[in-house]
């Protein structure tokens, strides 16, 4: 098997011993009431301090080629987490 497929499959089942990280109480109450630049810095931390949203990344750049399939993963990713963080 090709080492990319491994790599693939040990993504898979690390991942289902992880569990994807939420936002502080703090930050959840500034999100409520912030302006547009206080939103995108929020985002902005969420993204960049998040293990899910990094190993995402990981998987996108070294086993997606196709500009389709990378606009299909970004999405569903988007939406799925978007909903996770909806109940957490």
């Amino acid at each position: 098997m090709k080492l990319k497929y491994w790599i693939g499959l040990l993504s898979i089942l690390a991942s289902s011993i992880a569990m994807g990280h939420g936002m502080s109480a703090e930050d959840k109450a500034r999100a409520l009431n912030a302006g547009f630049m206080e939103y995108i810095e929020l985002g902005a931390m969420h993204m960049v301090t998040g293990y899910d949203h990094l190993l995402f990344l990981f998987g996108v750049v070294f086993f997606l080629t196709r500009f389709s399939d990378i606009v299909r993963f970004i999405t569903a990713f988007t939406i799925g987490h978007s909903i996770t963080l909806v109940f957490v």
